[in-house]
């Protein structure tokens, strides 16, 4: 899935971690995959307006198609966590 690979891509370019986790697991119907990093995080409302940065866009327009719902977690030296969630019909 593309919106992983721009998570997992986003945290090695640009949080300065040393670690990223990737978890996934099942609640009822919901598939919840997860990504976290250890790194400097950022504000989230100042770089979902930045006009230079497509990274936050692009997985909130893929997660839309998909029908699943994305959440991004992160703040100023708090690292990043992404949160992926699909209903499995």
């Amino acid at each position: 899935m593309m919106i992983v690979q721009e998570a997992v891509n986003n945290a090695a370019k640009h949080s300065g971690a040393n670690q990223v986790i990737v978890t996934n697991r099942m609640i009822d119907r919901v598939w919840q995959l997860r990504i976290d990093d250890n790194g400097k995080g950022f504000n989230l409302a100042s770089a979902q307006k930045r006009k230079d940065s497509n990274g936050l866009g692009n997985m909130q327009e893929r997660a839309a198609v998909s029908d699943a719902k994305i959440i991004f977690e992160t703040g100023a030296g708090k690292g990043t966590g992404v949160l992926l969630s699909v209903i499995i019909k």
